[in-house]
């Protein structure tokens, strides 16, 4: 098989994958907007995600990301000692 047949297989494929998924994309949107079968699925999980949204779950969110942001900035800081690397010391 030639690089070029190899080629139009691949794009092809990503072709139809890509309009595939467009069409079922727009039709989970119709469905939605038009409050059509899966837009009773949409309204109880919107209800649940407010209802997990007080102030103190915001907070202790805010509290771990944070944490983890300055964990991440010392650990980037930090240099490893990894094979292959030179660590004055």
């Amino acid at each position: 098989m030639s690089a070029h047949s190899v080629l139009y297989i691949t794009a092809s494929v990503g072709l139809a994958l890509g309009i595939g998924l467009t069409a079922a994309g727009a039709g989970i949107y119709d469905a939605v907007v038009e409050h059509d079968g899966i837009s009773g699925l949409d309204q109880p999980a919107l209800d649940q995600c407010i209802a997990y949204r007080t102030s103190t779950n915001t907070q202790l969110l805010t509290a771990v990301t944070t944490s983890h942001r300055l964990f991440l900035t010392i650990r980037r800081a930090k240099p490893s000692g990894g094979v292959g690397e030179v660590v004055n010391g």
